[in-house]
């Protein structure tokens, strides 16, 4: 299906269960996540005047493996005011109609739901060991700037702006403490 809602984003958020197969093939960094802290993110584009590279002129997905941000649509998971975890469902999704398999059958979910609540389930843990990790990234002072330069339309040197990455370096001069804490 088209994505035109992803058509304009520099960076599309992941999580941490899909590195393994995106790292082959995506850029991968961290960007900002507009709370103070940061998120793991296929970098899609240099600027925000460009349009995403992995879209086609269709806006259809490019490539053999779509991020599971994309496939859990209509779906997501997010905590209640009681932190719960419950399953939420976008109405307002074109991928919401009459027609197609149905959310609930005889009002009980579905075997569709029922897998898209497992695949959700798997995510949403995945996705809260990744902020754990990149909270303990950020108190050790290891996410900086990613200075990625490229030459825009009017060839002249422009700078991408919101990517991060490891600070390979510190990386390197943790002392034991700080790593065995990282490492857990």
């Amino acid at each position: 299906p088209a994505l035109p809602e992803y058509s304009d984003i520099s960076f599309l958020p992941i999580y941490g269960i899909e590195i393994p197969r995106l790292s082959l093939k995506f850029p991968i960094a961290f960007a900002s996540d507009g709370e103070g802290s940061h998120t793991l993110a296929i970098l899609c584009s240099l600027s925000d005047e460009m349009p995403n590279g992995w879209l086609d002129h269709d806006n259809k997905w490019v490539g053999d493996y779509l991020p599971a941000i994309i496939r859990q649509r209509p779906f997501s998971m997010l905590k209640d005011d009681g932190d719960r975890i419950v399953l939420c469902i976008d109405e307002d999704s074109e991928l919401i109609g009459d027609e197609g398999e149905a959310i609930f059958v005889e009002g009980e979910p579905s075997e569709g739901l029922l897998q898209a609540k497992e695949f959700l389930d798997a995510i949403y843990v995945s996705g809260q060991r990744v902020r754990r990790i990149i909270l303990q990234l950020k108190e050790l002072e290891l996410i900086i700037p990613w200075d990625i330069q490229y030459l825009n339309e009017e060839e002249t040197l422009a700078q991408c702006q919101g990517a991060f990455r490891i600070d390979e370096e510190r990386l390197g001069n943790l002392n034991d403490q700080e790593w065995l804490w990282l490492k857990n």
